[in-house]
């Protein structure tokens, strides 16, 4: 009944990228397009994720407290944060913005716009051309 059938989210989607795993990301990506999950929901998590990450990277003394998160979750941070420059993430954030304008209607080929976020991330914020 299931068959071929791959249940995702958005943040499965994020996390996956954020790993560096561009191939399982664009497969995650595409499956969540097929069950109608809604692109603006991809960039939002993309969003969060980098967002926590950039707290981080830019605030070396940053802790779970100051974040307000649990302990496990800023280590999973400090972690995602690892091989990230203040310049990609730059790269990133503006990525995230013209995502976002893609699939609100600035873009024909909105799955395309989603696929270089994913595959920019991958490569952590590094030139994907």
């Amino acid at each position: 009944y299931f068959g071929g059938r791959l249940e995702t989210t958005s943040f499965k989607i994020a996390d996956s990228a954020l790993a560096g795993n561009a191939a399982e990301s664009l497969l995650l990506l595409r499956h969540a397009m097929d069950q109608g999950v809604e692109g603006v929901m991809v960039v939002s998590a993309f969003a969060r994720k980098i967002g926590e990450i950039a707290r981080v990277i830019g605030n070396p003394r940053a802790s779970a407290a100051s974040l307000g998160v649990a302990d496990w979750i800023f280590n999973r941070i400090r972690q995602a944060a690892a091989g990230w420059t203040e310049d990609s993430l730059v790269t990133v954030i503006n990525e995230i913005a013209e995502t976002d304008f893609a699939i609100k209607g600035g873009a024909k080929d909105t799955h395309y716009a989603l696929e270089r976020l994913v595959r920019l991330v991958s490569s952590k914020g590094r030139s994907i051309e």
